[in-house]
């Protein structure tokens, strides 16, 4: 299975698939974190961000090989990007479940405050990125993390992923 958790800067994706790969024993790919391993921090123009995503998927198809289920951590805010995960779970045949975070952007704002592991967003980037953002029209589970508390995204994510359909 591929478990893809995307949404705007500073709505808890980091931190929730973290959570999630822990409670799964999954492994996690972080754009943020390959940008910092690649040496690719401040790079976002549309050929470095389209490579980053490559070398997430190429690393997801070489972790499946291996391991029943991925998660996927990133912004995807484009079509393109999320339907590059798709062809890839089709390829593999292997579930796609999609997940998206949000949050009101009052603590969006209070959470681009701090330090938040690798991510270079702050709020301007992520009012930029909220313009620009196409939203997904496919059914998906959509997360409050200003208004549910951990376990009960948890519970939710666990209810969603065992739907046939991941709808």
């Amino acid at each position: 299975m591929i478990i893809t958790i995307f949404g705007l800067p500073g709505t808890g994706k980091s931190t929730f698939a973290k959570q999630l790969s822990d409670y799964l024993d999954a492994p996690h790919l972080s754009t943020d974190a390959i940008r910092n391993r690649e040496g690719m921090l401040g790079r976002y123009d549309a050929s470095s961000r389209f490579s980053i995503y490559q070398m997430m998927l190429d690393e997801a198809e070489e972790l499946l090989a291996f391991s029943r289920t991925v998660i996927l951590d990133a912004t995807f805010s484009q079509r393109h990007l999320r339907q590059a995960v798709a062809q890839l779970a089709t390829r593999l045949n292997r579930p796609l479940r999609l997940i998206e975070l949000r949050a009101p952007e009052p603590l969006i704002r209070q959470r681009m405050l701090a330090q938040r592991g690798f991510s270079e967003a702050d709020f301007q980037v992520y009012l930029r990125l909220k313009q620009s953002y196409e939203a997904l029209e496919a059914p998906h589970l959509v997360l409050d993390t200003g208004q549910l508390k951990p376990v009960a995204m948890l519970e939710e994510t666990l209810t969603y992923l065992h739907q046939p359909s991941g709808a």
